[in-house]
């Protein structure tokens, strides 16, 4: 099963928690772009290298996805995804789709230490208007606790 999970629900965690259960995209495979790439392993130096390499870069992610899929697949495990070029580009492969509102989204923002600055605000407005475009919007589920909470 494959999960587009908003930014915020607790990827990570989950990842952290129950590595038995799910695999995050962005730790085990998104981060591999970074040491394959020669580029320093942050979010920041991955946006500012992706401004010139935008191209590449998709490319690389849709490989990754893919991969990830089939890792999915064979192990059993759920794989929580957040990168909007999926969303885009790979609606018909995900199972379902989080989104929450834009107060959580600010307050998870904050629990981060993140200033809800107009980045963030950008942001969401583009998951969005991504959201909106989504064919079957049966996929949606709108979710205001942690993934944690849904998979215990």
């Amino acid at each position: 099963m494959i999960l587009w999970a908003h930014p915020g629900t607790g990827k990570t965690f989950l990842y952290q928690s129950q590595p038995e259960l799910v695999i995050d995209f962005d730790s085990v495979y998104k981060s591999r772009i970074s040491v394959e790439l020669g580029i320093p392993d942050t979010y920041e130096a991955r946006q500012l290298w992706r401004q010139t390499h935008q191209e590449e870069y998709n490319k690389r992610i849709l490989e990754l996805f893919n991969e990830a899929a089939v890792d999915s697949y064979l192990s059993g495990k759920w794989l929580l995804v957040s990168d909007l070029l999926l969303l885009r580009e790979c609606e018909s492969d995900l199972d379902f789709i989080s989104t929450m509102s834009e107060e959580t989204f600010k307050a998870r923002s904050i629990q981060r230490n993140e200033p809800y600055d107009d980045k963030h605000r950008m942001w969401k407005h583009d998951i969005d208007k991504c959201l909106k475009n989504v064919k079957n919007k049966d996929k949606i589920l709108t979710i205001e606790c942690y993934l944690s909470e849904l998979f215990k």
